[in-house]
């Protein structure tokens, strides 16, 4: 039987450092991190992936970038939500471990 998969969206949002209202920002979207279902460990190909954005990060060092976890429907809206920072959480440790700086991460859970 097939695990059904979770997501986390990573949404990258990049902003300049100093960014102000009407100033220069970019949008930039990666490829989902996928995780199994009712879990929060990385995957082989998550790493793989966060390995080249934390390198595409440290060839930018001026952007920063926020973090979005998403968990399905299925279960109780709190645990979701927890799950959904559990993610968030591990996808931020492991781009730290990788290299980049934590104040360039910021996380939201949904």
């Amino acid at each position: 039987m097939k695990k059904i998969l979770q997501f986390l969206v990573v949404v990258v949002l990049f902003v300049l450092l100093g960014f102000v209202p009407g100033g220069y920002a970019q949008e930039v979207f990666f490829d989902d991190i996928n995780f199994g279902w009712n879990d929060s460990s990385l995957r082989p190909d998550a790493k793989w992936n966060l390995n080249k954005i934390a390198e595409w990060l440290m060839g930018n060092p001026l952007l920063d970038i926020l973090i979005e976890g998403h968990a399905d429907a299925r279960g109780a809206e709190e645990y979701n939500l927890w799950l959904s920072e559990r993610r968030t959480k591990v996808v931020r440790n492991y781009l730290i471990s990788r290299g980049v700086a934590s104040d360039r991460l910021g996380t939201i859970s949904y």
